[in-house]
């Protein structure tokens, strides 16, 4: 009876450990996520202070623009839903500048400040 509750517990022990790893590794993808679009913003801002300074737009970069935000939607879909949207409708609108007409209904989607904030929000939460 001793030896069956001490492996109970022993058992108990390891599924607590088993289950702390995931919740770890859970941790570290949603950061990876988040990290994702965040190089995304930079990447973004970046541009769109170049084109204020004068600089005449790039379709490599504005492809490169969508392919950072597709990868960042597709990495923060699990995460949280409205951010992934925008992330996405970040990529097709760089991808294909008529795509933009989208975000005319609710353009509070793509901005980049409320975006960085949304980050932030799921990264306070651990």
């Amino acid at each position: 009876m001793v030896i069956e509750a001490f492996s109970a517990i022993v058992d108990a022990i390891r599924f607590w450990k088993e289950r702390n790893q995931e919740t770890v590794e859970e941790l570290k993808n949603k950061r990876e996520a988040l990290k994702l679009v965040m190089d995304a913003v930079i990447a973004t801002k970046a541009y769109l202070y170049d084109l204020d300074q004068g600089l005449e737009p790039s379709r490599a970069t504005e492809t490169m623009l969508a392919r950072c935000w597709g990868n960042a939607s597709m990495a923060i879909s699990e995460y949280d839903f409205e951010l992934y949207r925008s992330a996405r409708l970040k990529a097709l609108g760089w991808a294909d500048p008529r795509e933009w007409k989208q975000a005319e209904v609710r353009p509070w989607v793509i901005k980049l400040d409320v975006i960085i904030a949304q980050c932030q929000h799921l990264l306070d939460q651990k």
